[in-house]
């Protein structure tokens, strides 16, 4: 996985800078968007972009005569040929997911997760997100996830940082310091 992000990296970041070069942020994002959808519902057009014995130009003729008629940039077509050109095409969702990734960064937006044993009342997310957009100064976008397992408390995740309230961790923390003292006797 890490290899195919840092393969992925370079073509996300000049991707991002000539779409932010030629104010083409969120059109870019809407037509790479789309056709991720596609190569997710048709498998045989992945399956055509990712084979290794058809040849880049095939590939082009395809992009060329698919988005002839349509109102698709030059940049996101030059795009799929580069990919084409050099055999990228199976680094297209990790290059889209990091796309989306410095999107979110240039417009201020912070993505987190927020995991409770039960569902949470709205009032509750709400204030969870106030309190998380007053601490950074962005604009988040939380997503809740119910995980029974954790038993009560929550586990919030914010970018590489987690915070972990859950009772599960509490009640694993005190069998550790339990079984740490018996042994000691």
């Amino acid at each position: 996985m890490e290899q195919i992000q840092a393969l992925s990296k370079p073509y996300s970041e000049a991707l991002f800078d000539l779409a932010k070069k030629h104010n083409l942020l969120h059109q870019l994002e809407e037509e790479l968007q789309a056709f991720f959808t596609l190569l997710q519902q048709q498998e045989s057009i992945r399956i055509f972009f990712e084979a290794p014995h058809i040849p880049a130009s095939e590939k082009i003729q395809v992009i060329q005569r698919t988005f002839q008629k349509t109102q698709a940039s030059s940049l996101f077509l030059n795009f799929l040929k580069v990919l084409a050109q050099n055999r990228r095409f199976s680094l297209f969702p990790s290059i889209l997911q990091q796309y989306k990734a410095l999107l979110d960064k240039e417009e201020g937006r912070l993505h987190v997760k927020a995991i409770t044993a039960r569902k949470t009342e709205e009032d509750v997310i709400q204030k969870i997100t106030q309190t998380v957009q007053q601490k950074t100064g962005k604009t988040v976008i939380l997503d809740h996830k119910v995980q029974p397992d954790i038993l009560g408390g929550m586990i919030l995740q914010i970018e590489d940082t987690q915070i972990n309230g859950s009772v599960r961790q509490r009640l694993d923390t005190w069998k550790k310091i339990l079984m740490e003292k018996r042994y000691e006797i």
